[in-house]
């Protein structure tokens, strides 16, 4: 609520930052070895009761703001990219933000896992690692994201963290090519030829991290 009271306008959210809810702290899952510290972090902020997107917007709009004045970005997490399940996360994403729509919609990493309610499944043979879901194809998901388009549930979608092979591999099996790329990129990691690329193809980067990452 202060961010936009002091002018932010563009909110960037995730289903898997647990973040995004009205009413709730957060549930705390356990957290595998391999997960970002940021993870952990948001969870903890989120237990604290320092962030709630979704109830902050209850008092912002349309009091202080209009729905049409912010954009609103979040990201379909690994455990939904079966196209059976890319709508059923994003009407999560709505219900727990309190908005009919997104301004834009990203697949959150071009890896899918298992599909189910464990953010992180694990193997059962291996426990520190996340249980990969091979047989879902990234074209079938991002499939599935341009149908949300179609039905208006979002205006824009996404990706994040896609190698120009990720994005080459979508954009020739769809003709469909994402409006932004949301990529770690800084003095450390300029990635200068994803830019490149991106530009030729008028595709937006979206730089997080951009003065470093915290394991730097």
């Amino acid at each position: 609520m202060w961010a936009v009271e002091a002018g932010y306008r563009h909110l960037d959210c995730a289903y898997v930052y647990d973040n995004q809810d009205e009413v709730r702290p957060a549930p705390i899952y356990p957290l595998p070895p391999f997960a970002s510290p940021l993870l952990s972090t948001l969870q903890f902020a989120n237990r604290a009761g320092w962030v709630q997107v979704g109830a902050a917007l209850k008092k912002v709009i349309p009091s202080a703001i209009r729905r049409e004045e912010l954009f609103i970005t979040s990201k379909l997490w690994n455990n939904a990219h079966h196209p059976a399940e890319v709508e059923k996360q994003l009407d999560i994403t709505l219900s727990q933000l309190g908005t009919p729509y997104l301004d834009l919609y990203l697949i959150h990493w071009p890896v899918a896992f298992v599909s189910g309610q464990k953010t992180f499944p694990v193997r059962a043979d291996k426990p520190d690692e996340v249980e990969i879901d091979v047989n879902i194809s990234l074209v079938d998901t991002w499939k599935a994201m341009i149908a949300l388009r179609k039905m208006g549930k979002v205006k824009a979608i996404g990706v994040s963290n896609f190698t120009v092979q990720h994005l080459e591999a979508i954009i020739k099996a769809t003709g469909e090519r994402p409006t932004v790329n949301q990529i770690e990129a800084h003095p450390l990691l300029p990635q200068d030829d994803m830019v490149e690329y991106c530009k030729t193809q008028g595709i937006h980067i979206t730089a997080y991290s951009p003065l470093g990452n915290n394991s730097e």
